[in-house]
């Protein structure tokens, strides 16, 4: 099988739709066809259901998807290694049509650059998909780190408390099945399909989602946050601060771009129950509220500052969430740690309730800082791990403040219209 045909496959197979293959790969439509064609005679099975708008993979597409992107991905990361100035060492293995003039290239590039290299051992396999699919099962080649990774992941999700037990009956079938000799793709394929109904209303659980993510290709927002990173690393200079404020997605954008913010993290605090889940802080039971906690430095950002950006992306007049969020969970509260910033956060609301921007009372607590229970993996940093989401939350955030702020400078602006006409009542008296 050339690489060449195995690229208009796996782009087809992207578009879903052959015309904008055609397109994107720069040839015409009867040629893509015909390539296509003449792979599923080669490999004897159908890759396509072909339908009027779009076309539909079959289980055998799907299949090669997978071993099409590992493939390519090896010649590639090969290549590149090969082209690289540093030390290489070890043995690579690399199958594909060794008749090709894709795997010939390979070849040459190999034994050009074999006397640099006197430490490297490369072995070349060729074959058809068939044989190369079988090496990669059987372990003539087989992409070991992807089949440990993902037996190690699966494990990981079982022995967390936090998985659901129909997650960990799903999770435990697919890790049972992949020891038992089934394919690891055929297995992942089945459990995303298990998975993505709830998946698509976000309904897994932090660490099964973040799983579920990069193995649909999502990497984005399965990555992992460096929790190594939040901590005080100049004990003079820098302090923290905690606020809960209804959603911690929407929490941590605002504070974590200003200059003198060192990190920000999203997790759960004011409650009793220790090492809380984001399913057990859902319950009304465990008291915690979602929160942030802010280290920044105290050189470039006061607390004050803070404080003040904090009213500015809450409702202090809503005890009982923030917005469409509602619940104990979402609660408005200034967690602080000392005297001096429990005085600041004191005259700070003092100053806001005076200021006659709301009607209704300011029933944001101020309470002192208990233990800070970072959130999963999932929840931190949200707005770069799913940024249309966020968006859309936040643009209803914003909406509801804008229009709670108008009405607050109608109001203060007709009580000093009103004051002013008493005074020129009494002059004129």
């Amino acid at each position: 099988m050339d690489f060449r045909v195995l690229n208009y496959f796996l782009t087809v197979a992207q578009e879903k739709n052959i015309s904008k293959a055609a397109e994107t790969l720069h040839l015409t439509q009867p040629t893509l066809s015909k390539q296509l064609k003449a792979l599923e005679e080669e490999l004897g099975v159908q890759l396509f259901t072909r339908g009027n708008r779009e076309i539909t993979l079959t289980e055998d597409g799907q299949y090669l998807v997978n071993r099409g992107k590992e493939i390519l991905s090896l010649v590639d990361t090969t290549l590149t290694n090969l082209s690289s100035k540093e030390t290489v060492s070890g043995e690579i293995v690399i199958g594909g049509g060794g008749e090709t003039k894709a795997m010939q290239f390979v070849a040459e590039r190999i034994r050009v650059l074999f006397g640099t290299y006197l430490d490297l051992k490369i072995r070349l396999y060729s074959g058809n998909a068939d044989d190369v699919s079988e090496k990669l099962d059987k372990g003539g080649f087989k992409m070991k780190a992807q089949y440990e990774d993902t037996l190690q992941a699966l494990y990981n999700l079982i022995l967390n408390p936090a998985t659901r037990e129909w997650e960990r009956s799903l999770l435990l079938e697919a890790k049972t099945a992949i020891e038992n000799g089934s394919k690891v793709d055929v297995q992942l394929s089945k459990l995303e399909a298990e998975l993505r109904p709830l998946a698509l209303r976000d309904n897994l659980t932090p660490d099964v989602t973040d799983f579920y993510k990069n193995m649909t290709g999502d990497i984005a927002a399965g990555a992992l946050f460096d929790f190594s990173k939040h901590r005080i690393t100049d004990v003079a200079y820098q302090d923290r601060a905690v606020f809960a404020g209804g959603c911690f997605w929407c929490m941590v954008e605002p504070f974590e771009n200003l200059d003198g913010i060192v990190s920000v993290l999203s997790g759960y605090t004011g409650g009793h129950t220790e090492h809380p889940t984001y399913d057990q802080v859902s319950a009304p039971d465990t008291g915690h509220v979602e929160a942030v906690e802010i280290i920044f430095d105290t050189r470039i950002i006061r607390y004050e500052d803070l404080v003040e950006l904090y009213w500015q992306l809450t409702d202090p007049t809503d005890a009982f969430g923030q917005f469409l969020d509602r619940g104990d969970r979402y609660r408005p509260i200034i967690f602080v740690k000392n005297a001096e910033q429990r005085q600041i956060a004191e005259t700070s609301k003092q100053r806001l309730a005076h200021s006659g921007r709301y009607k209704r009372p300011i029933v944001t607590a101020i309470q002192p800082a208990t233990v800070f229970w970072p959130a999963e993996n999932h929840h931190q940093q949200f707005y770069k791990r799913n940024p249309q989401k966020y968006k859309r939350i936040e643009r209803a955030r914003r909406q509801y403040l804008i229009l709670q702020r108008l009405q607050g400078k109608i109001r203060t602006t007709f009580k000093k219209f009103k004051k002013k006409m008493s005074q020129l009542t009494f002059i004129w008296e």
